[in-house]
């Protein structure tokens, strides 16, 4: 159902998101990357908890330096969020 509605319109980032968490689920960090990365590209304003996503995804693989930027990025939006925070400290060390 998530693909038909991804084939009907691309452009809804929230049901990339969605899809990237089920390749979470099932162990698929690339293909989890690529769809929060799709996810964030095409929305003006990105859910700070879609960048986290993808930032996880990109630890996962091993790209420490994109994932930085992405929780970066959630903290301008959500700068009180604690487990972002300690995301950042945590790969700045």
């Amino acid at each position: 159902m998530l693909g038909l509605a991804l084939v009907e319109d691309a452009s809804q980032w929230q049901s990339l998101w969605v899809l990237g968490d089920c390749f979470v689920e099932e162990g698929q960090t690339s293909l989890a990357e690529a769809a929060y990365r799709r996810a964030v590209r095409i929305t003006d304003f990105p859910d700070p908890l879609l960048l986290y996503s993808w930032g996880r995804s990109l630890e996962d693989l091993g790209d420490r330096s994109t994932a930085i930027t992405a929780y970066e990025r959630a903290a301008k939006i959500d700068p009180m969020d604690e487990v972002i925070k300690m995301r950042l400290k945590l790969l700045r060390n």
